[in-house]
C-alpha cells in the first residue's frame, strides 16, 4: 500500500526458475481475468534491476504492507507532525522536453538532496509539474521526515525561499477527505482515531458514494507526454 495516499500496488514483479516458465507464464495470464480485473504481463528486460522501485535505496520507499506495522508507518508521520507538502514553482528543476521519467529523477534528486540534511525518512512519488506559468510554488510531493525537530526546521529554514533559483514552499500535510476515505478501508480504527485527534477529515466530509468510483488520471490539457 502506498503510505501517502493508502492506496494498494496493482503490480508485483516475479522471478520463474526459466526462460520458458517465463514465457509461458506471459502466454497464459496476459489479458486474463483475475478477481474481475484484467492481467497485463510482459518480461522484463535486462536493465532491471531486483529491488523495491528498481533498485533505488529502500529507505526512501514510499510502500508498506497491509499489516498493524505497515499502517502504523504509513500513519505515524501523521500523527507525530513530521508529515509535509513540499512544492516548487513550475515546471520545477528539470528541462519540460525531457521524458516524464527524467524529469521526475532530475526533480527527486534534487529533492533528495535538499531534505537530506533535516532528515528525511521517505517521500510520495514525485509529480509531473507541467509548468502553467502560475507564480506560485506547486505541489512536487509529499515528505515524510525522521522527526518531529527536523520537520520543524526544514519549514523554517526552506519555506517560502529558493532552492537552485525556484521558489519553494514546504508545510504541514491536511488529510483530504479522499485519502481518509481509503485509510478507512485499510484501518478503520486508525482512521477513527486520526478523526478523534483532528488530523483527518470528519465522517461528514467523506462521500463514500464518490470516492468509491473508479478513479482515472488525466494529464492536463496540452500537456508534454
Amino acid at each position: 500500500m502506498d503510505r501517502f495516499t493508502f492506496y494498494n500496488n496493482c503490480n508485483a514483479f516475479v522471478e520463474l526458475a526459466n526462460e520458458e516458465q517465463a514465457e509461458r507464464a506471459v502466454q497464459l495470464l496476459q489479458s486474463n481475468e483475475s478477481l474481475g480485473k484484467q492481467l497485463y504481463v510482459k518480461r522484463l528486460g535486462p536493465e532491471y534491476q531486483w529491488g523495491l522501485d528498481n533498485g533505488k535505496k529502500y529507505e526512501l520507499g514510499h510502500t508498506v504492507l497491509i499489516n498493524d506495522a505497515g499502517i502504523e508507518a504509513a500513519i505515524q508521520p501523521i500523527l507525530d507532525g513530521r508529515r509535509l507538502v513540499f512544492s516548487v514553482l513550475p515546471p520545477a528543476w528539470a528541462d519540460l522536453d525531457a521524458p516524464i521519467k527524467i524529469r521526475n529523477d532530475i526533480n527527486r534528486d534534487i529533492l533528495v538532496r535538499t531534505l537530506k540534511p533535516f532528515g528525511l525518512e521517505s517521500h510520495s512519488p514525485i509529480s509531473p509539474n507541467w509548468g502553467d506559468k502560475k507564480q506560485n510554488p506547486r505541489y512536487l510531493c509529499f515528505v515524510d521526515m525522521k522527526t518531529k525537530q527536523g520537520a520543524d526546521e526544514a519549514m523554517r529554514k526552506l519555506h517560502d525561499t529558493t532552492v537552485k533559483g525556484l521558489k519553494v514552499g514546504l508545510e504541514q500535510s491536511r488529510m483530504a477527505p479522499w485519502k481518509a476515505y481509503q485509510l478507512g478501508k485499510a484501518d478503520k480504527k486508525m482512521l477513527e482515531l486520526l478523526q478523534k485527534k483532528g488530523l483527518a477529515p470528519p465522517p461528514e466530509e467523506i462521500d463514500e458514494e464518490q470516492y468509491s468510483q473508479p478513479f482515472v488520471r488525466k494529464a492536463p490539457r496540452g500537456a508534454r507526454r
